[in-house]
């Protein structure tokens, strides 16, 4: 009797056992700095990295090794993609630009009023004059 495993499709009508299944994405993780304004260099721990999204106020970074992670998600087999969030330009420069922080919660408090269903039987707007 031959001792050997066969590698079909999985009971559940996935993917064979040991493969991705079709179509899988690549898994992320997103590293985001403190107050301190951390390079993207230190925190994904490489000295090569490459814009992924954003400009020069924000931008997501990853290490350059992994710049087309979503085209062969099957290649990375050691965990999750790091990409690092770097926010610290958003904050600097003067005390104006970083006025949108401390308004951001009451335009989604606004945001959320506007959002909510009408009562029944209620017209949604009312005439104020």
């Amino acid at each position: 009797m031959e001792d050997t495993q066969q590698h079909g499709p999985a009971e559940d009508g996935g993917a064979p056992a040991g493969e991705a299944p079709a179509g899988s994405r690549a898994a992320l993780e997103l590293l985001v700095h403190g107050v301190g304004g951390t390079t993207p260099d230190r925190m994904l721990d490489d000295p090569r990295t490459v814009r992924v999204t954003g400009d020069d106020v924000a931008a997501v970074f990853r290490r350059a090794d992994d710049a087309d992670a979503e085209r062969d998600p099957g290649a990375r087999r050691d965990g999750p993609v790091p990409e690092a969030y770097v926010w610290c330009n958003l904050t600097s420069g003067n005390g104006t630009r970083a006025l949108w922080l401390l308004l951001l919660p009451f335009m989604v408090v606004n945001l959320a009023h506007w959002m909510r269903p009408s009562a029944r039987g209620r017209r949604r707007t009312v005439r104020l004059y």
